[in-house]
């Protein structure tokens, strides 16, 4: 059954590193003892067990703990509401600081604009203020008077939402001091302090704090929608992992066991962790009035090559990044980039960005094993210098570059092999997760100028061209009309080629040549398109430079023929369509008599 008993108050939040491959969920527990699990304590869920493990706050007393919160990269934030105090603590469990003399402190939103200021909610008050964390002063952001302020969130636009419980319960957009949509109304359920609402892109979210059976969803207009239900599960408290791009969400089922869920973007539920155990004394009613929060995510740094050309051809300079995302807490890496030496020759490398984000003081060094294009092997290596910290997020580590000299027609692959990723401990080493390497195709060389010459014979045009990088052949296509289809002609070995298949006097051909490899069964891009045509008059057909009877007879004699019939002759096809009829009789009338 899930007939809820006590009035507590969970918060959930969601942690990794660089180093963890799945997320660290943290829990804090609002007791009163009755439950056989006091408040003030921080409780963790490794992903893949279902046990919790307490975690100890020193000299920090039994009490409500309303709110938890990410604060900074390595420390959370928590509302005591018993003791009107806003905890930072290390995720040791150790208290870095407590500030106190706050009122009824029951939401909170840390590190405003960056600064490591925090929003809190006065709940007693239904006020909003701001606390300086330099100079310790606090500052009335807001007064509602008719309604219970219970949690705040700032959007990434800057405007601030308020829950609130009371007369004017639901969401509140503080900039307009209205009531965006009532959800004790719209839902039969309460948005208010004991919900998380979430900064996530834009998006907030919401779910009643005793558990409820359904999520709502405001979009940035602040149109509400039902976002996830499900009449089996009671989710009490929510949260969205950035870089995953999805929710976490602690809930119970009909069979009153806890859960971990995640949710995708769209609303579709799957269970994360299940059946979690040590968290509610044997009750899940201990989970009633509960906030989760994220931090992190359980996408590990990944390691990716991108070449800067997806088709190169031979000649061409190929520069390949390697490239990190997602890492948090790196000192320095080492790695060797593999490539095949009979497609590609070293040239050089350089560091990229990342390492020295922060302007940081690097060393970088790169060199073919053993100084020979042979082994295939560059080993590259970029570390920090000193003791000046360690950097995190996404960028280039190096970047190298290639000479591609062969293969073409074919694939060439680059690898990274022998990795080693240093990070807060010195000779530590940290798993990264390796990305698809690129299979990169090395394309046929493109002829160029192509020139189609009128050799004065009457029945040939020549064609010539420059070579194309590591070409075998060439593939030569003719099209009769200038916007007409192109059919492959012939195919050669040579930098020319003279067509003589039924060139009419008059006509303008259009060529364009592509080369094929050694295999015959690849072909590189087609050359620019050339013409040229045979000089005479179009309807001589035996080619005396006059249209008379002698050219009629000709036609006569192949008259309603199609090619590959006895007495078909293509050089009566004067329409070069697949026969002989009216209409080339129709071309030579309209010249019979000339000369040239």
């Amino acid at each position: 059954m899930r007939q809820m008993i006590f009035y507590f108050f969970c918060t959930l939040l969601v942690f990794t590193s660089s180093a963890i491959a799945e997320p660290t969920f943290y829990i804090t527990i609002n007791g009163t003892g009755s439950s056989g699990i006091p408040g003030g304590n921080l409780f963790k869920i490794t992903a893949g067990e279902n046990t919790v493990t307490k975690i100890d706050l020193p000299d920090v007393a039994e009490g409500k703990f309303r709110d938890l919160e990410k604060y900074g990269d390595d420390q959370l934030l928590i509302c005591n509401y018993s003791a009107n105090s806003i905890l930072i603590v290390n995720l040791d469990g150790t208290v870095e600081r407590t500030i106190t003399g706050l009122s009824s402190v029951i939401g909170a939103f840390p590190n405003i604009n960056g600064t490591g200021d925090i929003y809190y909610a006065n709940y007693s008050n239904s006020s909003l203020h701001s606390y300086n964390v330099t100079d310790g002063t606090t500052t009335l952001v807001a007064d509602f008077s008719d309604h219970r302020t219970t949690d705040v969130i700032q959007r990434t636009n800057g405007d601030l939402y308020v829950t609130a419980w009371g007369f004017g319960r639901g969401i509140r957009r503080v900039s307009t001091d209205e009531v965006i949509d009532d959800y004790d109304l719209a839902y039969d359920m309460i948005v208010d302090a004991y919900d998380n609402i979430m900064r996530l892109g834009i998006p907030i979210l919401g779910t009643y704090g005793n558990g409820s059976d359904r999520i709502i969803k405001i979009d940035t207009n602040d149109n509400s929608s039902v976002f996830w239900q499900d009449p089996t599960i009671l989710i009490h408290c929510l949260d969205y992992s950035e870089n995953e791009d999805c929710y976490y969400g602690l809930g119970v089922d009909a069979s009153d066991q806890i859960n971990i869920y995640k949710f995708d973007k769209s609303g579709n539920a799957t269970i994360f962790q299940e059946n979690i155990q040590g968290l509610t004394g044997g009750s899940s009613g201990l989970l009633n009035y509960s906030n989760i929060e994220v931090i992190g995510s359980s996408i590990p740094a990944t390691l990716t090559l991108e070449p800067d050309n997806t088709s190169p051809v031979i000649g061409d300079t190929l520069c390949i990044d390697i490239n990190l995302s997602n890492a948090a807490g790196l000192y320095s890496s080492s790695f060797d980039l593999v490539f095949d030496p009979t497609a590609l020759q070293y040239q050089s490398a350089s560091e990229g960005s990342f390492f020295n984000a922060d302007s940081g003081a690097t060393f970088f060094q790169s060199a073919l094993l053993n100084g020979e294009q042979s082994n295939g092997i560059v080993v590259m290596g970029v570390s920090r210098v000193g003791d000046i910290g360690l950097v995190s997020g996404s960028g280039t580590t190096a970047t190298a570059c290639f000479s591609v000299t062969g293969n073409s027609g074919g694939n060439t692959t680059v690898s990274i092999d022998n990795g080693f990723f240093e990070g807060v401990e010195p000779g530590i080493g940290i798993d990264i997760v390796e990305g698809d390497n690129p299979v990169i195709p090395v394309e046929i060389g493109v002829p160029q100028n192509l020139v189609v010459t009128d050799p004065g014979t009457r029945n040939r045009l020549d064609l010539s061209w420059d070579a194309a990088p590591d070409a075998s052949g060439y593939q030569v296509y003719r099209a009769d009309t200038l916007g007409g289809t192109f059919a492959l002609t012939d195919s050669t070995s040579a930098t020319s080629y003279q067509d003589s298949n039924c060139i009419l006097a008059g006509v303008a051909y259009v060529y364009k040549v592509k080369a094929f490899s050694a295999s015959g069964n690849s072909t590189g891009a087609f050359s620019p398109e050339a013409s040229g045509a045979v000089a005479g008059l179009h309807g001589d057909i035996n080619k005396d430079n006059r249209i008379d009877g002698r050219d009629l007879t000709i036609l006569a004699k192949a008259f309603n023929t199609d090619p590959g019939d006895v007495n078909y002759n293509c050089q009566a096809n004067l329409d070069r369509t697949d026969g002989i009829d009216g209409n080339d009789l129709i071309t030579i009338s309209s010249g019979f008599g000339d000369q040239l």
